[in-house]
């Protein structure tokens, strides 16, 4: 199954609907996971941790 994770569009909103770890098992699981840039909470040293 493929999974999209899109930006929240509203504005000042830093939740997110995916953790870098249920991503993680989600993969690890079979699944496809897409993660729209600029989703996750900056600094962006924290997107290398998604992006693995």
């Amino acid at each position: 199954m493929i999974l999209g994770v899109p930006t929240e569009t509203a504005p000042d909103e830093a939740r997110v609907a995916v953790t870098a770890e249920t991503a993680k098992k989600l993969v690890d699981q079979g699944h496809t996971v897409r993660v729209q840039t600029g989703c996750w909470p900056k600094p962006k040293y924290l997107m290398t941790r998604y992006s693995k």
